[in-house]
């Protein structure tokens, strides 16, 4: 049997991040291509870097529900759940009671296409 020391524990971390966040530069990239080249690629990882870590705090830490997280923080706004007008995102975000990870992104994943629709229909007039 061998052991690991809190050093390589650490390095084998850093990689994972790393990893995910160059995922996530290319889904941001081919998902949303105006907002990364408005942003510019140092910005792109900060932002992400940044969302990973706002996703933490609501204990979403599955690279997937990290991943829902992050686009609904590009398409939002980068604080997003602290906006008074997004107070929803904030409720759906904090929900106890059982819910997953998972069932809250897909809940906010859910509500902010909803939004999004309604916010299209009413530029459109429809």
């Amino acid at each position: 049997m061998w052991s690991m020391r809190l050093g390589q524990l650490d390095s084998f971390r850093m990689a994972a991040v790393q990893r995910f966040e160059d995922l996530m530069v290319e889904h941001w990239k081919e998902f949303f291509p105006a907002k990364c080249e408005a942003m510019g690629g140092p910005q792109v990882r900060e932002l992400i870097r940044y969302g990973i870590r706002r996703a933490q705090m609501y204990e979403i830490t599955e690279e997937q529900d990290v991943s829902v997280f992050l686009d609904v923080m590009l398409v939002m706004g980068r604080d997003f759940d602290l906006c008074k007008e997004n107070a929803w995102s904030l409720r759906i975000l904090r929900e106890s009671g059982g819910s997953t990870s998972t069932e809250r992104v897909g809940r906010l994943r859910d509500a902010t296409l909803d939004r999004l629709r309604l916010k299209k229909e009413a530029d459109a007039g429809i």
